[in-house]
């Protein structure tokens, strides 16, 4: 089951989320146009001819390059964090939970997405360009994790005061 998850109400959301984000095709794709054209440059750069400069010299960057990519397109998630609960936000605002444990959950889920893709975007990178270094990836798992706090503080925020619900169809 549910061992990952937190507890709780927190625990519940994070699962209605993920459910949510599997559900949705056009998320689907947005988490996956990433690592499709991180996997697409790096066929096209293993050819000596085609390969840029800077990756040439230094192909452990192609890792932080990819992450950084990554996080532009998750990122972007959490600045709508209620757009999956439409009209349902309401019962949000009524639930017995506490509103943090609520925004916790949906954080908690990003942080899951954010944990996968990062690996993926590992795997991918490792196996076809060349494995970055500890060193690089000691340096941009940090940093990466910065990103994501100041993104949530600043998601959780622009959800609070401006939510808007998904129109799907």
């Amino acid at each position: 089951g549910r061992a990952w998850l937190p507890s709780g109400p927190a625990g519940a959301v994070a699962e209605k989320e993920l459910r949510y984000m599997l559900r949705n095709t056009a998320t689907l794709l947005n988490l996956g146009v990433p690592l499709i054209l991180i996997a697409f440059f790096a066929v096209t750069w293993n050819l000596p001819r085609n390969r840029p400069e800077f990756f040439a010299r230094l192909p452990s960057l192609a890792f932080p390059a990819g992450v950084g990519y990554m996080f532009l397109l998750v990122a972007q998630m959490s600045h709508n964090c209620f757009g999956y609960d439409g009209r349902g936000i309401q019962t949000l605002f009524f639930s017995p939970a506490r509103f943090r444990e609520i925004l916790f959950g949906k954080n908690f889920s990003l942080a899951i997405v954010l944990v996968v893709e990062t690996s993926l975007v590992w795997l991918l990178i490792s196996l076809l360009v060349a494995p970055p270094d500890a060193v690089i990836v000691v340096i941009t798992l940090p940093a990466l994790a910065f990103a994501a706090l100041v993104h949530w503080i600043a998601g959780n925020w622009l959800s609070v005061q401006f939510p808007r619900r998904f129109e799907f169809g």
